[in-house]
């Protein structure tokens, strides 16, 4: 019993630590080029947003997926 506790406490940590590593990867990367992003959360939570009122008012995970996609080019600008 006390086993699956920490399995899961772990399998949990996993799956929401999986953007905040991708977007430091990302980050990782951008700096190779002397540059320095701070706004990468920002960026995620404006993509994401829009992704939700997408998906609220249509209904289509692509689209919103497209949504979120283009906010956070344009919030990256």
């Amino acid at each position: 019993m006390l086993e699956s506790i920490w399995v899961q406490t772990f399998m949990a940590a996993l799956f929401y630590a999986v953007p905040l590593v991708l977007a430091a990867l990302g980050e990782t990367i951008y700096q190779k080029s002397g540059q320095i992003n701070l706004g990468l959360e920002g960026i995620m939570v404006a993509g994401s947003f829009g992704a939700l009122q997408v998906m609220a008012a249509g209904g289509n995970p692509w689209l919103a997926m497209l949504a979120g996609m283009g906010l956070g080019l344009v919030m990256g600008l």
